[in-house]
């Protein structure tokens, strides 16, 4: 038997794409039935997704996005603006003691003489 590998599907991050493509498909005023049609995929596909019992991959997420006339970027705004501070916080499978260990590293870090921040990340992104 395979092992079975982390999954994000029981996260606020996942949650939070969930309840994005679902507002999307409501404000587009489609239906499950008319989404999977424009999909060209049974209904049971949008169902699936949207209980997370299936798992959504950023392809499927342009996709989506498209058929509710939304642009896919917007629609990864959205989302990253919507992120949990923590998206993946009490319910995910890092301990606690792991978390202090690697915000330790991530401070004693240096890079170019400088004191590596957890900021640093977020400083990346908005550039």
């Amino acid at each position: 038997m395979a092992k079975s590998r982390g999954s994000t599907q029981r996260t606020r991050a996942h949650s939070a794409l969930l309840d994005i493509l679902i507002e999307v498909r409501g404000k587009a005023g489609l239906s499950q039935r008319a989404l999977a049609e424009r999909l060209k995929l049974p209904r049971s596909y949008v169902s699936k997704i949207e209980k997370a019992e299936r798992r959504v991959d950023p392809v499927e997420c342009v996709t989506w996005a498209l058929a509710c006339d939304v642009q896919p970027l917007a629609f990864f705004r959205l989302f990253v603006k919507r992120l949990p501070q923590q998206p993946y916080g009490a319910d995910s499978r890092r301990s606690n003691r792991n978390r202090k260990t690697m915000r330790k590293k991530a401070h004693s870090s240096s890079l170019s003489g400088k004191t590596l921040r957890s900021s640093s990340y977020e400083e990346g992104v908005k550039r």
